[in-house]
C-alpha cells in the first residue's frame, strides 16, 4: 500500500513546566519519490511547551505514517497531502494562538480550506493510522522504534483521519448523509481535537 507520512508534534499537558506564550516545536512530514524518502521537513508547530524528540536530534519531531485504503494514490499526491495535513494543523495552531477573534476566525477559515482540499486530493481512499515514528530532517529518515508519546500522537492522526473522512462526505454528498452544514462542524471537531491532543499532549478519543 502506499503511505504518508507527516509529522505530529507535541506539546504541553504537564503540569509543570509549561509556558502561558506558545513556542514553536519541530512538527514534520516527508516528501517521497520512486517509494524512498528524499526530504524531510519539519516546520515549527505553535504549542505550550517544546516537545524533545532527544539529544542527538533537536530538529526531529513525531510523524505518523498513513495507510490508504482501499485506493493507493499516486506519490505526488500523496506528498501533497502530506504538506496540506501538516500546514492545516500549523494554521490552527496560528488561531490558538491569535489575540483578535477576527483573527482566529480567519485562520480557522484557511485551515478548513486547506483540509477540504486534502480530502477532494484523497477521493475514493480512507486514510488511517498504519504508524508512529520520529522524522529525522538532517538525516532524511523515519524512524518507527515506539516512544512515550506514540499514544497521544496516534490519537491525533486518527482525529485528523476521521476529520479527512467527514470533507470526503461532504463533498460527494450521498444520500442519506448528514446535512452539509453537520458534517462541516463535525470534521472541524476533529481537527480542533488532533491539535489540542499534541499541544497538551493528551489522548483525545474521537
Amino acid at each position: 500500500m502506499g503511505a504518508l507520512v507527516i509529522g505530529l508534534t507535541q506539546a504541553v499537558a504537564a503540569p509543570t513546566g509549561a509556558t502561558a506564550d506558545p513556542v514553536r516545536s519541530p512538527f514534520c512530514y516527508e516528501v517521497t519519490q520512486n517509494g524512498l524518502i528524499v526530504r524531510v521537513l519539519c516546520p515549527p508547530l505553535l504549542v505550550r511547551r517544546m516537545f524533545w524528540p532527544g539529544q542527538d536530534c533537536p530538529p526531529c519531531g513525531p510523524a505518523i505514517l498513513w495507510r490508504e485504503d482501499p485506493l493507493v494514490l499516486p506519490e505526488s499526491v500523496e506528498n501533497s497531502i502530506n504538506q496540506g495535513i501538516v500546514s492545516g494543523l500549523s494554521v490552527l495552531g496560528q488561531a490558538a494562538a491569535a489575540t483578535s477573534q477576527p483573527s482566529r476566525d480567519a485562520f480557522r477559515a484557511e485551515a478548513m480550506r486547506m483540509f477540504t482540499n486534502v480530502a477532494r486530493s484523497s477521493l475514493g481512499t480512507r486514510l488511517s493510522v498504519q504508524q508512529v515514528g520520529l522524522a529525522d530532517p538532517v538525516h532524511n529518515t523515519f524512524d518507527p522504534t515506539p516512544r512515550a508519546w506514540n499514544s497521544w500522537v496516534g490519537a491525533a492522526g486518527r482525529n485528523v483521519a476521521d476529520g479527512i473522512a467527514m470533507l470526503q462526505l461532504y463533498l460527494q454528498n450521498p444520500a442519506g448523509a448528514p446535512a452539509p452544514g453537520v458534517l462541516l462542524a463535525m470534521a472541524a471537531a476533529r481537527f480542533d481535537d488532533a491539535y489540542t491532543g499534541l499541544s497538551e499532549q493528551v489522548v483525545i478519543a474521537g
